[in-house]
């Protein structure tokens, strides 16, 4: 590398020429002798390219030269040598076809860029062509001698110039091709660009190939200007498929549909009820609000409300306390904030005083009584509907319905319907499976599972008159058979197919309940409930099962245990013979 660049480079002499001569030169040098001739390079060739076509065009100008000063001198009597030699000339003739064929793809290859004008003259002169001369033809050079060329045969040196002259026209072509798009785009090109032999092929190859892909979108034919390009935007464009979004009515209703299921359909009817009577103590209290508005809410109305509702409304402790709950869930829901805490979220202290002051005003008024239905009362329920008290499909649905909420612990609300039956909530007859040992229950819903996440309760055969699944099977098939052709939702229905509600099963209960001979007033649809828990007690059973079997998370099932006097003697008794152990 150090001896490339500290050789000097030797000057070529312009009498000299040949492989040798040009082998010397740069390639600056070599530039600047072919543009002389007419031939302008403005790309970066490599030197042995340039080499090549300087020797291809400046010494074929020479050996037409010398070939027209030989000719002229040429005799008779060298006439056969010169058709000897003209066999071996038109082999060589033929080689350089083939290589002054190679040298025109490799130039096309190496793009050579031409004057930004539409002409071809930049490359090829009418005038002052390297390849062709008026009423000359154009013989080609020969690689071994340079110098010295002699003419070759007409019809070869014809192949080559008409080879010439076709590859001369598709260039022109091209050219005038990439003029009509110039001159029909509408595109003004920001930066000039140099239009070159390898720009023409391309364009003129898409202008083809454009009419074959009219279902594609036509490629850009050159540089965008400053008013055709997008301007940059942090806001999302829009999307020719956009996704669906849905509207504010939508949502709207799905989200009024979300505060639906935060409370049970029992509690959200007590807060209604709550509500609407605060609004009456507002209206009678001479408060009013423009519809729309939020009604007026603050410690002391809340205080004359409550006094209201015990004193003027007589409504229990636990009453009032429910409907300070639906106060507090209505002004969450509508507007956002708590009515029962301050800012800075501590409660009302003069609210809860009160509260306390109503409780111990109302501890010594009397409480109503509930009394639970125990395992004697219920055989005594299940003989009476033995006898066939109402009729025979309502007697098999009560005792099946009694059994199965006694054995199952079961809340009246969690078998029977109150209002509008929904299949979401209440027992269908696909949540019921009746095997032949027990019965397998799913409830949907339940106090103890806010998130219905679903419960199973496993319910077994007795050998006793209050078996609950053969009171079930009989059920069953009497339901099949009276409504084969209307297929009931509801597991228990009544005699006209309708679903069981809370009303209805409890009219039938009271009225057993008379038949017997017990107060019906005392007895309610959570007596079922409290009945189990109390018999448990009674056979002994172990707290922890107790809890288990009432779906319990806490130490309140103590509640629903009815100690009896009886019990309450017994228990005095075992302790009065404790004497004799001491």
């Amino acid at each position: 590398m150090a001896d490339r660049h500290t050789r000097k480079r030797r000057r070529l002499n312009p009498t000299e020429s040949g492989p040798t001569a040009t082998s010397y030169m740069t390639n600056a040098e070599l530039k600047t002798a072919l543009k002389e001739v007419g031939i302008i390079i403005s790309g970066n060739l490599s030197h042995k390219d340039l080499q090549k076509i300087y020797d291809d065009n400046i010494n074929a100008r020479r050996n037409r030269t010398t070939t027209t000063d030989n000719a002229n001198d040429t005799t008779t009597s060298a006439r056969h040598d010169n058709e000897s030699r003209t066999e071996s000339e038109s082999e060589s003739g033929n080689r350089e076809n083939v290589g002054s064929t190679e040298q025109l793809s490799t130039t096309r290859r190496n793009v050579i860029a031409l004057e930004p004008d539409f002409s071809f003259g930049g490359l090829v002169n009418s005038n002052d062509s390297p390849f062709l001369e008026q009423g000359q033809r154009c013989a080609p050079a020969n690689r071994d001698n340079p110098i010295a060329q002699a003419p070759t045969s007409t019809t070869v040196s014809g192949n080559m110039e008409a080879m010439l002259v076709n590859t001369i026209k598709l260039c022109q072509q091209s050219m005038e091709t990439m003029k009509q798009l110039a001159t029909s785009a509408t595109l003004q090109p920001s930066v000039h660009k140099e239009f070159t032999l390898q720009s023409a092929y391309e364009a003129q190859t898409s202008t083809q190939s454009s009419s074959m892909a009219t279902n594609l979108q036509t490629p850009c034919t050159g540089p965008l200007s400053d008013s055709q390009i997008q301007e940059t935007s942090t806001i999302c464009g829009s999307s020719p498929n956009p996704l669906p979004s849905p509207g504010t009515d939508s949502l709207d209703q799905k989200l009024d549909n979300l505060w639906q299921y935060a409370v049970s359909d029992r509690t959200r009817y007590q807060y209604d009820v709550g509500v609407s009577a605060y609004f009456r103590f507002l209206r009678l209290n001479g408060s009013s609000w423009s519809p729309g508005s939020m009604p007026p809410v603050n410690e002391q109305l809340l205080l004359r409300f409550c006094t209201y509702s015990s004193e003027c409304l007589l409504l229990s402790h636990s009453t009032i306390k429910l409907y300070l709950c639906g106060i507090r869930f209505y002004y969450v829901r509508h507007w956002g904030f708590h009515p029962l805490e301050k800012p800075n979220g501590q409660t009302f202290t003069g609210l809860q005083t009160i509260l306390t002051a109503i409780k111990k005003k109302q501890a010594g008024s009397s409480k109503r009584v509930r009394l639970p239905i125990t395992a004697n009362i219920l055989c005594r329920i299940c003989s009476t509907l033995d006898s066939n008290v109402f009729s025979c499909f309502i007697d098999s649905m009560l005792k099946s319905a009694c059994l199965v909420a006694f054995f199952g612990f079961l809340r009246c609300g969690e078998f029977t319907s109150q209002g509008q039956f929904d299949q979401n909530v209440n027992l269908c007859t696909s949540d019921v499976i009746v095997l032949k040992d027990k019965i397998e229950l799913t409830l949907r819903k339940s106090k103890t599972d806010p998130f219905r996440k679903g419960v199973v309760i496993h319910i077994y055969a007795n050998d006793s008159n209050m078996c609950p699944v053969l009171a079930t099977q009989q059920y069953v098939s009497l339901k099949r058979k009276i409504f084969a052709n209307n297929p009931c939702l509801s597991f228990y229905v009544n005699g006209q197919g309708q679903p069981l509600s809370r009303t209805f099963f409890i009219q039938h209960i009271k009225s057993l309940l008379t038949k017997i001979g017990l107060d019906a007033n005392l007895y309610n649809g959570h007596s079922f409930r409290s009945g189990a828990a109390t018999s448990s007690h009674v056979a002994r059973l172990e707290d922890h099962l107790i809890q288990t079997l009432g779906r319990w998370t806490s130490d309140c099932y103590t509640r629903y245990i009815h100690t009896s006097k009886d019990v309450l003697k017994d228990a005095q008794n075992q302790i009065c013979n404790t004497r004799f152990l001491h």
